[in-house]
C-alpha cells in the first residue's frame, strides 16, 4: 500500500513552483532589521566566548531552553556578525526547506489514507501553508525561528518514520526519534506530535504496520514527549514565563482557564479565514459580553466537529487527520498555564498545516464540478501573497512593526513607546507612555519619566516617579525595582537601595540574559561591603555573648536586612533556643523562609508567632501570601479574612482578598474587596493606584 513515494517530474515541478513563489513573496524580508526580542538576544548571538557545547547544557538566553534554535542563531552570529540580512536569509532558507519536507509529509499521508491524487493534495496543501499570511511572523521575526525549525524536524521525522516502516528497517525509525528530539529542543509546542502520530496509526491497516509495532513506536515517542513537556514546563516556571501575577483575571480558576482554551482555537480560525488586519500584539480577553454562553457554544462546536469526524472517518480520513492536526497542534498554546502573550500569530504556525490540508481536500472535491473553485483559490493566494509582501514591510524596524500594531489596536501603544525609547526618541516615547497610562493606568509612563529624570541627575524626582510606577503595577517586574535601587544608591541611601536590589532577585518575572539580576547582584555586593564592618561587629558580639538573646537577635535582624537569609535563619534559630517565647523572632524567621520561597516552613514560623501573639494581623496576611504562592486560594482567603477581622482598617488584607478573588475569577467578590481597599486607602495615592489596574480589567 505504501508503495514508492518518489514524485513524478510534474509533481517535482509543482514543489519547485511553490518554493520559487514563496521565495519571491518573502524576498523583501531580507531587508528587515532586528526587532522586539531580537535586540535582547543579539549579545548572545554575537558572543565569541560562548562554548557552543554549553548551549545544550544551560539556558543560553536565561529564559528558554531551546538549544537547537540558539545554536543556529549563534552560528549565524559567527558568520554574519551584527548584520540582520544573514539571519533573515537563514530564516527564509529554513522555511523553504520546511516546505519541501512538509510537501513530502502530505504525500505520505495521502498515500497512507486515500492512495490517490497525492500530488494534487500535497501541492495545494503546501501552497496554502507556504503563503498564508499568519506565517509572516515566523519568517520575519528572527527570534521566532524556533517555529520553523520545529516544523522542519517534525516533518522530516514523519517522512523518515514512514520510510522505516515501508522498508521494515529500524535505523530510519531511530533517526525519526532523533529528529523528534531536535523538534522538542527547537520549540515546546512540538509535544503534540506523538498524539497525531497515534491518530495516523489508527488509519493504517495492521497489514502495513503490525499492532505491536504501532504500540512500541507510539510509546517510544510518548515517553520522550512526556520528558520534553516536563522539561519545558519546569523551565517556564523557573524563568517566570508562567506567572499568574501579571494581572490576569481568572488565571487561578480552572473554569475560566478551560473557557479561554475553548475560545482560542476559534480566534485562530478567524485569522486563518480572514488574515487581515494582522498584528504583533493581540489583546485577547474573555471579559467582553457573556463569555459563559460563548464558552458553551465553543465547547459544543468542538464536540460536534469531533463527533462528525468520527462518523465520517472512513470516508474522509484525510479530513479527519487535517482537523485533528489543527486542534492537537493548538493544544500547547491554549494558555492553560498563564503565559504572555495569550495569543500570537507564530503560535498558529502548525495549525495552518491542518487548515491547508482541509482546503486542499475541499478543492479536490470542488474541481469535479468545474474549474471555478481553483481559479478562486488562485485569486485568494494572490491576495495572500500581496498581504505577505506588505506585512514583511511592517517588520522592517521596531517602530514600523509597532506602528502597524497600534493601527490595529491602540492598546499596543506600549510596544511603540518602548521602541521609540530604545531608539533614543525619549520625548516621543513619553507622549506614547502617557497616552497608555491615561487609557489603562499602565505603570510605564511613571517608570520612564523616572528614567528621563535620572539621566539628568534629578535623582529625588526620579525616585518619586519610580515609586509611583511600583504602586501602579510595576512591583511585579524586575526592572522598576532595579531603577529605584540605582537611584537610591546614587543618593547614598544604601539601606533603601539594598531593599530594592534584593527585590530584583525575589521578583519572579522574565529577565532576558539575566541582565537585571546581574546588575542587582553587583549592587548587593557593593552595599554589603559598605556594611561589612557593622556585620563583623555584631558577629563578634554574638560570639562573645552566646547566652544573650539580644545579641543573637540583633545579628539576625541585621543579616535579614542585608538579605543574608541563610545566616539570618541560623541566628534566629539560635535566638529562639534562648527565648522560644519571642513572637517577633518566630515572625522574622518566617519572613526569611518566605524570601527564599520555602512556603511551608514560612507558614510554620508564622503560625508559631501567631500562637504567641494572636492579634498579629501581619502574620495572618503573610500566611495568606504563602498560601497563594502554594496555589491554596481557599486557605489564603481564610487568613486574609481573619487579618481583616483583627483590623477592619487593614488595607493590605482587603487588597489581597480582592487580588485572590481576581485570580480565581470571582469578579463580584474581587470588586467588593477592591472597593473596600480603595476606601481604606483614603488620600494615600500610592495605595489607591495599586487597585486601579485590577478595577480597569474588571470593568
Amino acid at each position: 500500500m505504501l508503495g514508492h513515494i518518489n514524485p513524478k517530474p510534474a509533481a517535482l515541478k509543482g514543489l519547485i513552483l511553490i518554493l520559487v513563489v514563496t521565495g519571491v513573496v518573502y524576498i523583501n524580508s531580507l531587508a528587515n532589521d532586528f526587532v522586539a526580542d531580537d535586540w535582547a538576544l543579539v549579545p548572545l548571538w554575537l558572543s565569541q566566548n560562548l562554548d557552543l557545547s554549553s548551549v545544550f547544557l544551560v539556558k543560553a538566553n536565561s529564559v528558554e531552553y531551546l538549544p537547537v534554535r540558539d545554536l543556529t542563531l549563534i552560528l549565524d552570529g559567527r558568520l554574519w556578525g551584527s548584520r540582520p540580512f544573514g539571519y533573515h536569509l537563514t530564516n527564509l532558507i529554513l522555511y523553504l526547506a520546511a516546505l519541501a519536507a512538509f510537501y513530502y509529509m502530505i504525500r505520505n499521508l495521502a498515500l497512507l489514507t486515500v492512495g490517490a491524487e497525492k500530488d494534487f493534495i500535497a501541492f495545494w496543501t503546501t501552497l496554502v501553508f507556504a503563503l498564508h499570511p499568519l506565517h509572516v511572523e515566523a519568517v520575519s521575526f528572527v527570534s521566532a525561528r524556533n517555529n520553523i525549525l520545529a516544523g522542519l524536524f517534525l516533518f522530516l521525522s514523519f517522512n523518515v518514520l514512514m520510510a522505516g516502516v515501508r522498508r521494515r528497517a529500524n535505523i530510519p525509525i531511530f533517526l525519526s526519534v532523533l529528529l523528534f528530539i531536535a523538534a522538542l529542543f527547537s520549540k515546546a509546542s512540538a509535544v503534540f506530535y506523538p498524539f497525531f502520530m497515534g491518530m495516523v496509526f489508527f488509519f493504517v491497516p495492521d497489514s502495513v504496520i503490525p499492532v505491536r509495532k504501532k504500540v512500541v513506536i507510539f510509546l517510544m515517542f510518548l515517553v520522550l514527549d512526556i520528558g520534553g513537556a516536563w522539561m519545558h514546563l519546569a523551565n517556564a516556571s523557573t524563568a517566570a514565563v508562567l506567572n499568574e501575577n501579571y494581572l490576569r483575571f481568572g488565571s487561578g480558576s480552572a473554569g475560566l482557564v478551560a473557557a479561554k482554551a475553548l475560545h482560542i482555537p476559534f480566534f485562530y480560525l478567524g485569522k486563518l479565514l480572514l488574515p487581515y488586519p494582522l498584528s504583533f500584539d493581540y489583546h485577547f480577553s474573555l471579559l467582553s459580553g457573556n463569555y459563559i454562553i460563548r464558552s458553551v457554544l465553543a465547547g459544543t462546536a468542538v464536540v460536534g466537529v469531533f463527533l462528525l469526524l468520527w462518523i465520517r472517518r472512513k470516508r474522509y480520513p484525510l479530513a479527519v487527520l487535517g482537523i485533528a492536526w489543527y486542534f492537537l497542534s493548538l493544544g500547547p498554546v491554549l494558555n492553560i498555564f498563564p503565559t504572555t502573550p495569550v495569543v500570537a500569530e507564530r503560535y498558529a504556525y502548525f495549525a495552518v498545516a491542518g487548515f491547508g490540508l482541509v482546503c486542499a481536500l475541499v478543492l479536490r472535491e470542488s474541481q469535479k464540478r468545474g474549474k471555478g473553485f481553483l481559479y478562486a483559490a488562485v485569486a485568494v493566494l494572490m491576495v495572500w501573497s500581496g498581504i505577505d509582501f506588505a506585512r514583511n514591510r511592517d517588520w522592517r524596524t521596531d517602530i514600523s512593526l509597532w506602528e502597524s500594531a497600534v493601527s490595529v489596536d491602540p492598546e499596543s501603544r506600549k510596544g511603540l513607546a518602548e521602541a521609540l525609547w530604545d531608539r533614543g526618541r525619549h520625548e516621543e516615547a513619553l507622549v506614547q507612555f502617557k497616552q497608555l497610562r491615561d487609557s489603562s493606568g499602565d505603570f510605564r509612563y511613571s517608570q520612564h519619566m523616572g528614567k528621563y529624570l535620572f539621566r539628568s541627575g534629578r535623582y529625588e524626582k526620579a525616585i518619586a516617579f519610580y515609586s509611583k510606577a511600583l504602586a501602579e503595577g510595576g512591583d511585579a517586574w524586575k526592572e522598576p525595582h532595579l531603577d529605584l535601587a540605582e537611584a537610591y544608591e546614587k543618593l547614598g541611601r544604601n539601606t533603601q537601595a539594598l531593599e530594592h536590589y534584593l527585590k530584583v532577585i525575589d521578583t519572579n518575572s522574565v529577565d532576558f540574559m539575566g541582565r537585571y539580576e546581574r546588575k542587582a547582584k553587583e549592587g548587593i555586593v557593593r552595599i554589603r561591603n559598605h556594611f561589612s564592618p557593622k556585620v563583623e561587629e555584631l558577629r563578634l558580639q554574638a560570639e562573645r555573648e552566646p547566652a544573650s538573646f539580644r545579641a543573637q537577635w540583633e545579628l539576625a535582624f541585621f543579616l535579614q536586612s542585608l538579605g543574608m537569609f541563610d545566616e539570618a535563619e541560623r541566628a534566629y534559630t539560635g535566638a529562639l533556643q534562648l527565648y522560644p517565647s519571642s513572637w517577633e523572632a518566630w515572625y522574622n524567621l518566617g519572613l526569611t523562609y518566605m524570601k527564599r520561597g520555602r512556603w511551608k516552613e514560612a507558614v510554620d514560623g508564622l503560625d508559631r508567632s501567631l500562637a504567641l501573639n494572636p492579634q498579629n494581623r501581619d502574620a495572618l496576611n503573610n500566611i495568606g501570601i504563602c498560601s497563594m504562592a502554594m496555589k491554596k486560594h481557599d486557605l489564603a482567603i481564610k487568613y486574609y479574612e481573619q487579618a481583616l477581622e483583627r483590623d477592619p482598617g487593614f488595607f493590605f488584607a482587603a487588597f489581597n482578598l480582592g487580588r485572590v478573588y481576581f485570580i480565581i475569577g470571582n469578579s463580584e467578590q474581587a470588586k467588593k474587596y477592591f472597593s473596600t481597599a480603595k476606601r481604606l486607602a483614603g488620600e494615600n495615592q500610592e495605595l489607591q493606584i495599586r487597585i486601579d489596574p485590577y478595577l480597569a480589567q474588571l470593568r
